[in-house]
């Protein structure tokens, strides 16, 4: 990797003027004067970013964060201080912007990507790509005001992602689109940063920071407040809103912390963060099926092998996987992988063959795994399969499902959070009172 920064702001800082009255404006328009109060979006600000690197920037709403990126994709010029790019920007910022409603989505992918820089030329073998990651059928021929939300979603970032570019810069696009989707951006996104790209990824939501950066800085009202290692900048972070809700606004001005100096990085090929060890194998570490098998069908059921709709919190739960073998495979073990909205892997486990010698080509593999399902929230949550092979001791992965399955799952009289149990009593009981003669009040029992 190298020491000099793909992306570097200097004491960068963009204000704007703020007027009470329209005559105001008017009169500074028209004499170059300054009337207006002035507004610091951005203050101070000195970020660097290497050549291959995962950096979050967390924030509240109005932090910053969209100022900051406008300006590095070179479309706000700063009031004061330097940006320096080194690279081809790719913002993932307002997917789908220039869309027309009337016309299909292959026309509008070959418009949107002329527009990014795609030569005509090169434009066919890429929309066969496009067409196959968007994965949205037939209806890529169709006019786009037939598309759902999650269908645009997908065509948008489809066309987005296969122009060639050095930095990707996303801001909260996680939020659209179903769980599938969503696992497919983030591996995606991984994907791009193990080939030696650059991704700056913004948003509120630490959680989805800690999925996928190695390194973050938050900014509130316009300033770098902390930067460094992921999780203890989120976690700042996370401690401020907190007790921004508890004392209010006004107690909003938040300590500088580690500004300004970047925690020592993670080894290249190190995952961003912690992921379970699978008997040696890491679902996050390798993004790319070498072949040699497919996935031939999975499924999802209950404990009489009913098929599942909706699933909730203590219901035995099987999963079924079969592959087919396209080569001989040495120590073939298939893996599952159940993952939240960003991409965190909440469980998983490995079944193995248990044989020494080479599994032949042509053979069909079955795996099932049972469990109790934990009382997860309300939700979307993506489930996956993946075949490997022992190599040199190494776990290779063979292949998986572009797409992972969806688990929906409702959860009723559960606690409130992240983490949900089920509760075997609540109840609400009123001690017995002494009355003016010494003895206790009689008829208070247990309140249901």
């Amino acid at each position: 990797m190298s020491s000099d920064p793909i992306i570097s702001a200097g004491g960068l800082g963009k204000s704007y003027q703020l007027y009470d009255r329209d005559s105001e404006r008017l009169v500074d328009m028209a004499t170059g004067g300054e009337r207006g109060r002035r507004f610091w979006a951005l203050k101070d600000v000195d970020i660097d970013v290497q050549r291959g690197e995962t950096v979050g920037i967390v924030g509240r709403n109005g932090s910053g964060k969209s100022t900051l990126l406008q300006l590095i994709c070179g479309t706000l010029a700063p009031t004061e201080g330097t940006v320096r790019v080194g690279g081809r920007v790719m913002p993932l910022l307002e997917l789908g912007a220039g869309f027309d409603p009337d016309f299909t989505g292959r026309e509008n992918a070959r418009f949107s990507a002329a527009i990014l820089g795609v030569a005509e030329g090169a434009f066919e073998d890429r929309m066969a790509e496009i067409e196959a990651f968007a994965g949205i059928g037939e209806y890529i021929d169709r006019p786009v005001r037939e598309y759902s939300s999650g269908m645009y979603a997908r065509l948008a970032f489809a066309v987005a992602i296969h122009v060639d570019t050095d930095i990707l810069i996303v801001d909260e696009i996680l939020s659209v689109g179903d769980a599938a989707f969503q696992q497919k951006c983030l591996r995606y996104m991984r994907g791009f940063c193990d080939n030696g790209g650059t991704l700056l990824f913004v948003s509120h939501d630490d959680a989805a920071v800690r999925a996928l950066c190695r390194r973050a800085y938050w900014l509130d009202r316009g300033r770098v407040q902390s930067s460094g290692d992921t999780d203890a900048v989120c976690r700042r972070y996370h401690a401020a809103m907190s007790k921004l809700a508890i004392d209010g606004e006004k107690e909003s001005n938040f300590e500088m912390v580690d500004s300004g100096k970047p925690a020592r990085r993670a080894p290249r090929n190190a995952p961003a963060m912690a992921t379970p060890g699978y008997r040696g194998f890491h679902p996050d570490r390798v993004m790319t099926a070498m072949g040699g098998g497919r996935i031939t069908s999975m499924a999802l059921t209950d404990a009489l092998d009913a098929p599942i709709a909706v699933a909730h919190g203590g219901l035995e739960v099987a999963v079924h996987a079969a592959f087919r073998l396209l080569r001989d495979l040495r120590f073939p073990a298939v893996h599952f992988a159940l993952r939240d909205r960003f991409g965190q892997v909440i469980f998983g486990d490995t079944a193995e063959l248990g044989e020494s010698r080479t599994t032949e080509r042509g053979r069909d593999l079955k795996a099932v795994f049972r469990f109790v399902l934990p009382y997860l929230p309300t939700g979307e949550y993506a489930l996956e399969v993946m075949l490997t092979e022992t190599v040199a001791q190494s776990a290779v992965l063979v292949a998986r499902e572009d797409e992972p399955a969806v688990l929906s799952v409702a959860t009723h009289h559960i606690s409130h959070g992240l983490a949900n149990i089920a509760m075997r009593d609540i109840r609400i009981e009123r001690e017995a009172q002494s009355g003016g003669n010494g003895r206790p009040d009689e008829g208070i029992g247990d309140v249901d």
